[in-house]
């Protein structure tokens, strides 16, 4: 017996970044706000995707209740605010799927990032979602620190609080990383210990790269899993995948996902009751081969 959980991630633009940096996506044909006509779009594509749980960045309060007033039947959301801005990250999870038992959130200064536990209703089976937003652009200072920023991510999301009484099936990493290249040294806390599913989709278009991820550290396997959305509904692109866990001592059917970089999953010092996802030579090999061929695009790049 098995225990399958959908999780997607998706940078939503927010509205004002997108007038201010001048997003095409974001914009109607007098360069103002087309948040009238675009949002209803998200709603249709989040509702369509039918995914369990769903990771958001760019939210403010303002997006955060035109989603909660238009996704009200199916889901919750919780939301965090950004230390020094006016939006941040929102978990929407499905009511009649999973349970609410407990929400940290934890923004600070170049990072915003917030987890829910959520219990599976028919397994029982708890989970751990983390949703994140990390600053990009160039260094200025410790707070734009790729790796100071993941570091004290996982820190949090790893904690065991005195007063937790379950044992955490899966935790799971989701968000805007800011970072296209897996060998940057802000994925060390992550690497070794959380594996993604090996889908190279493009989450960002306009500069053909992936930079939102989804980490997953757990004893169960990740499937790609391709939701069907509008082309400009954001700068980026809505990602998911699907966990499948097995339960009461089930035997889970092999060969259904693996790490993107092809190194065997560890266990997390601090996890440990959770067993790694499996790691194969297809996937080092695809691995490889996309990090010479993004080598060489950037080396491509910087020469132009």
């Amino acid at each position: 017996m098995t225990c399958e959980v959908t999780i997607g991630t998706f940078n939503i633009l927010d509205p004002v970044f997108a007038e201010r940096h001048k997003q095409p996506q974001g914009l109607n044909s007098q360069g103002r706000s087309n948040w009238d006509s675009r949002g209803p779009r998200l709603i249709t594509c989040i509702k369509n995707s039918n995914l369990d749980v769903i990771c958001l960045q760019e939210v403010s309060e303002v997006s955060k209740k035109y989603f909660e007033k238009f996704t009200q039947d199916t889901y919750v959301i919780l939301w965090s605010k950004h230390q020094s801005r006016h939006d941040g990250v929102a978990i929407l999870y499905k009511k009649d799927k999973v349970k609410h038992i407990a929400f940290k959130k934890f923004p600070s200064e170049g990072l915003c990032a917030s987890y829910v536990d959520l219990q599976e209703k028919a397994s029982k089976s708890v989970i751990r979602v983390a949703s994140c937003h990390l600053l990009g652009g160039p260094a200025k200072g410790p707070v734009h620190s790729g790796k100071i920023q993941v570091d004290k991510y996982v820190s949090e999301v790893e904690k065991q609080e005195s007063s937790q009484s379950y044992t955490l099936e899966a935790k799971i990493f989701a968000g805007d990383f800011n970072e296209a290249n897996l060998q940057s040294e802000k994925f060390q806390a992550l690497k070794g210990y959380y594996a993604t599913d090996g889908s190279s989709m493009i989450t960002e278009p306009d500069k053909n790269r992936k930079i939102d991820w989804i980490w997953v550290n757990s004893r169960g396997f990740l499937n790609q899993l391709k939701v069907v959305q509008e082309d400009n509904l954001s700068d980026h692109r809505l990602l998911a995948t699907k966990l499948t866990l097995p339960i009461q001592n089930s035997d889970v059917p092999p060969n259904q996902s693996q790490p993107t970089d092809g190194s065997k999953i560890k266990r997390h010092p601090s996890s440990k009751t959770i067993k790694p996802l499996q790691s194969s030579v297809w996937q080092r090999f695809k691995a490889f081969f996309l990090n010479i061929f993004k080598a060489i695009a950037d080396l491509f790049n910087r020469k132009r």
